[in-house]
C-alpha cells in the first residue's frame, strides 16, 4: 500500500481532474490519499476492491471514496473510460483545533456507488462534465468556476450524508459548551491530563462530563485525547525525530503504547506510517 500524492492540475483550488481510456491490463494497487475522490464512468467498467467489498462502477454510474480509505481499482474491460475527479475538502477548520472536525467525522461514510439514471448521479455527472470541460477549455476565470462546481459536489456529499457537518455540530449548544475542554487538551497534551482536571476546567463533574461528552461524540473523553496525540504525532513524524521521541511529545508513557494507539486510529504503527509517507509515490489515475 502506498500513500498516493495528488499532482493538482487546477491554478488556485486543490483538485485534480484528467479522464482516460483504460484496458483489462490497468491495475492500481492498494493506495489511499487525502482528497475526495469521484470517479464517472462514461464506458466500460472498473472495479473496486475497498477492503472485503467490491464494486462494479459500469456505464453512467459514479463513485465516491472518501479520503485516505485504501482501495484498489481494476479495469474489467477493454476501452473503458472514465474523469476522475480528486479534490481536497473545504469543510476543514483553520482553528487551532482543527483536528476536532476530524475526530468527529471520523466514522464517515467509506465510499459510495452512485447508479445510472438516480437523480443524484444525473446532477453529480452535470458537474464533474463541467469541470472537466472547464479545465480543458481554460476560459477566462475557468478556475473560479471549478471552485464553483466542486463547492456544489461537496454540498451534494453533504446533503447525502455522506459527508457529515461538522461545523453544523459546532453549532450545537451543547458542543459550544465543551469548547474549553477541547481548548485545554490541545494546549495539554503533552503531559498528564486526568479527568480531574478536565471537570475542574469544566466546572461540571466527573461523572456528568463523560456522560455529556460521549452524547455529542459517540466516544469517551480518553479516546478523543488519544486522538489529540496521533494527530500531534503525525505532523512530528514528518521531522527527523525519533519513534520514542514522538511518543514523549506527545503524552505517550511508552513506545509500545504509542505503537498501538496509533494504529487503531491510523491503521499502521508509527514506523510504518512514516516509511509510507517516505516512499509514497504517484499512482496511475
Amino acid at each position: 500500500m502506498f500513500n498516493q500524492k495528488i499532482i493538482f492540475n487546477i491554478p488556485g483550488c486543490d483538485a485534480l481532474i484528467g479522464s482516460g481510456v483504460k484496458s483489462k491490463k490497468f491495475l492500481c494497487n492498494n493506495h489511499f490519499h487525502n482528497e475526495l475522490e469521484l470517479l464517472y464512468m462514461k464506458k466500460g467498467c472498473i472495479r473496486f476492491f475497498i477492503g472485503d467489498e467490491t464494486a462494479d462502477v459500469k456505464e453512467g454510474d459514479v463513485f465516491f471514496v472518501n479520503s485516505n480509505i485504501p482501495h484498489i481499482t481494476k479495469c474489467m474491460e477493454d476501452d473503458s473510460e472514465d474523469i476522475l475527479l480528486q479534490f481536497s475538502s473545504h469543510s476543514n477548520s483553520n482553528s487551532p483545533i482543527s483536528y476536532l472536525f476530524s475526530y468527529i467525522k471520523k466514522d464517515d461514510v467509506s465510499f459510495f456507488h452512485f447508479k445510472k439514471g438516480e437523480r443524484a448521479t444525473v446532477e453529480l455527472i452535470e458537474l464533474i462534465t463541467k469541470v472537466y470541460k472547464e479545465e480543458n477549455q481554460k476560459e477566462r476565470a475557468y478556475d473560479y468556476y471549478i471552485a464553483a462546481y466542486i463547492q456544489c459536489i461537496e454540498a451534494l456529499l453533504h446533503r447525502h450524508r455522506l459527508l457529515p457537518d461538522a461545523i453544523e455540530l459546532l453549532k450545537h449548544k451543547k458542543l459550544e459548551r465543551l469548547l474549553p475542554l477541547f481548548e485545554y487538551i490541545d494546549a495539554s497534551y503533552e503531559g498528564k491530563i486526568t479527568l480531574s482536571d478536565l471537570s475542574r476546567v469544566m466546572h461540571l463533574n466527573e461523572s456528568y462530563l463523560c456522560r455529556l461528552f460521549k452524547e455529542i461524540t459517540g466516544n469517551g473523553v480518553s479516546d478523543y485525547i488519544n486522538y489529540v496525540r496521533v494527530y500531534k504525532s503525525v505532523q512530528l513524524l514528518k521531522t527527523d525525530k525519533t519513534l520514542s521521541e514522538i511518543a514523549d511529545s506527545c503524552g505517550f508513557f511508552s513506545l509500545a503504547y504509542f505503537n498501538k494507539i496509533f494504529k487503531k486510529f491510523k491503521g499502521y504503527t508509527p514506523g510504518e506510517f512514516r516509511k509510507l509517507r517516505i516512499t509514497g509515490e504517484v499512482a496511475e489515475s
